[in-house]
């Protein structure tokens, strides 16, 4: 469904932005 790609773009985002977090 398109509300769950949605909410699985957003999980990937925050884990993507807690990976740049830690290389930084």
């Amino acid at each position: 469904s398109i509300k769950g790609l949605r909410k699985q773009a957003a999980w990937d985002e925050d884990i993507l932005k807690g990976i740049l977090d830690m290389a930084s």
